[in-house]
């Protein structure tokens, strides 16, 4: 029951009582009885009266309670030419503009980080008060490639994504995350205060440009170094060997023939570190890519006799090439060696019995070069495209830092993994209409 209810109760029982016993008391004093009843009457004027002065605060309390809860902060009272009654109301208006100007305020301020967090070029991951994903920005949906609705309302460690199980498993406010030895991903975890409570976010962001070419440029002048200082060396080494063969003639005939031996191996281990440092110093002056037009399959086809060459008796090539025209802006000749040597290292990859397939599509633009070798063990996936590093006895690590050069300097997207399948596969993505800072 309302308090306002129980009021009214109070006073009619109170006054119905005082009547019973007026005339109770007064019944055989008609002069008394009279007295009695205009006392009563007077009585019940008076609690009206009370009961009225009484229910207006109690309303103005009951309604303001419901339009704070109702989040109601447009409505005021007007006085109502009661002292008290009128300083309470002045009170609650007060108190409902203040809430109100701070509601504009926090609104206003929600708003405008939102439009922030939205133009952020930084991927931004916002948890709610139970570390669930409250929300994520466009930036962060295209380096996931995930999009929000999928990830909203679910913990890092729920979702089957290579990035946020990096995250879930990282022991420090910041770390670099390399995915496939391609893409290099910075996330960092801080929190804030909102509204008393701590919040948690994730800011991930792609710097696999600004990571490779720094690393390039630091092996670009390493490699200039090296080349510069063995090339000066083995031309007069090779000269004086070769000015060595003129005193063959003075030895004698026993010791003439290990003599020649011996120069001309030097003579040839030369020649051969001398190759090994063009190769470095010609991987560093790979030009820009001759950008036009060209049909992707033809381009392999053109390659057909070349690739399969390459071939042992243990090693099958399918073609997979699309019917349609596979019509691509590339370097042709740049892209002719970016297919030999991935082809080079599928069948370097299969043991026997292995197939190696080249599939080509025209929606979307890729090409496919796939094989059933070897698979890519996980301590290495991370390491294929990193300067130098091979996992053959003999291998420079220059065919995939080659590869990955060319694509970057194309804009398409590529990986190289082996599915649950056990099949190893090698995709480039042709269409360069979306962001090229993904891999």
């Amino acid at each position: 029951m309302k308090i306002k209810h129980q009021l009214f109760l109070l006073l009619f029982v109170l006054n119905l009582l005082l009547g019973i016993l007026i005339v109770l008391l007064f019944m055989e004093r008609p002069l008394l009885l009279i007295f009695g009843e205009i006392g009563l009457l007077i009585t019940i004027v008076f609690s009206i009266i009370v009961y009225n002065k009484t229910r207006k605060p109690i309303d103005l309390v009951v309604t303001g309670t419901e339009l704070i809860k109702d989040n109601d902060y447009s409505n005021t009272f007007v006085p109502l030419k009661s002292n008290e009654l009128d300083s309470m109301v002045a009170v609650y208006n007060n108190m409902i503009e203040k809430l109100r100007d701070e509601r504009v305020l926090q609104k206003e301020q929600y708003h405008f980080l939102d439009k922030i967090i939205k133009a952020s070029p930084v991927g931004i991951i916002l948890m709610d008060l139970n570390k669930n994903i409250n929300s994520i920005n466009p930036s962060a949906e295209k380096i996931i490639r995930l999009k929000n609705d999928e990830v909203v309302g679910k913990k890092v460690n729920e979702i089957d994504h290579l990035i946020f199980h990096e995250i879930d498993q990282m022991d420090k406010e910041e770390s670099v995350i390399t995915i496939s030895g391609i893409q290099n991903i910075r996330c960092q975890k801080s929190h804030f205060i909102d509204q008393g409570h701590t919040r948690y976010f994730i800011f991930i962001e792609e710097i696999t440009n600004v990571t490779l070419e720094t690393e390039k440029k630091a092996y670009e002048k390493v490699i200039r170094m090296m080349s510069h200082e063995i090339n000066n060396s083995i031309g007069p080494i090779n000269s004086i060997l070769e000015s060595t063969l003129n005193y063959e003639k003075f030895l004698n005939e026993e010791d003439r023939k290990e003599f020649n031996n011996v120069i001309n191996v030097a003579i040839k281990r030369n020649k051969s570190l001398n190759n090994f440092t063009a190769n470095f110093a010609n991987f560093v002056k790979i030009p820009p890519p001759d950008m036009s037009s060209c049909n992707l399959n033809e381009l392999l086809i053109n390659q057909k006799s070349l690739l399969e060459k390459h071939n042992n008796n243990k090693t099958s090539t399918e073609w997979k090439l699309s019917e349609t025209p596979v019509t691509i802006l590339a370097d042709g000749t740049q892209i002719e060696q970016v297919v030999h040597n991935i082809y080079i290292n599928a069948v370097e990859a299969i043991k026997e019995n292995g197939t190696i397939s080249i599939e080509t599509s025209s929606s979307p633009l890729r090409l496919i070069i796939s094989n059933n070798g070897k698979k890519i063990p996980d301590n290495i996936k991370n390491k294929l495209f990193t300067p130098f590093f091979s996992t053959k006895n003999d291998g420079q690590g220059i065919g995939l830092m080659l590869i990955r050069e060319v694509l970057r300097n194309h804009g398409y997207k590529f990986s190289l993994e082996t599915d649950t399948d056990g099949i190893t596969k090698f995709t480039i993505n042709f269409d360069t209409s979306e962001t090229r800072t993904n891999y």
